[in-house]
């Protein structure tokens, strides 16, 4: 479990009100926000572009919907959590976040911009 996971978890854990964000995990809104806030420095420019944009949803862990939904859609074949993939290249990065896929929408220039998205693939698509 990341850091964010377990800083989301003891911030629910402090009776936080509780939003279902997955049919197996409840997590609140401010849980995340307290939690990525706190974490959104990381070690990289793509880190800390992961941290604040993306691990609310794609951290390492069953309380995180886009995790639940990649480890449900590849059944064990590909982790869930997309800083464990292997498989990502830089080109599929910067697709998924330009247009979104299923319920995640798409991130804007303005949201996010070239330059961090750019480290975002950088980060996502190295082989760890």
């Amino acid at each position: 479990m990341t850091t964010l996971a377990m800083a989301a978890d003891q911030t629910n854990a402090q009776g936080n009100e509780t939003a279902l964000l997955s049919p197996a995990a409840p997590i609140s809104a401010k849980a995340v926000a307290a939690a990525s806030e706190q974490y959104a420095k990381g070690k990289t420019p793509g880190q800390e572009v992961f941290n604040r944009n993306c691990a609310a949803c794609h951290a390492d862990g069953a309380k995180f919907p886009g995790t639940v939904a990649l480890t449900t859609r590849y059944a064990g074949a590909k982790p869930g959590a997309l800083e464990d993939r292997k498989d990502l290249t830089p080109e599929m990065v910067r697709y998924f976040v330009r247009n979104g896929i299923s319920i995640m929408p798409g991130y804007r220039k303005t949201q996010i911009t070239d330059k961090e998205l750019s480290d975002l693939a950088d980060y996502l698509s190295k082989k760890r």
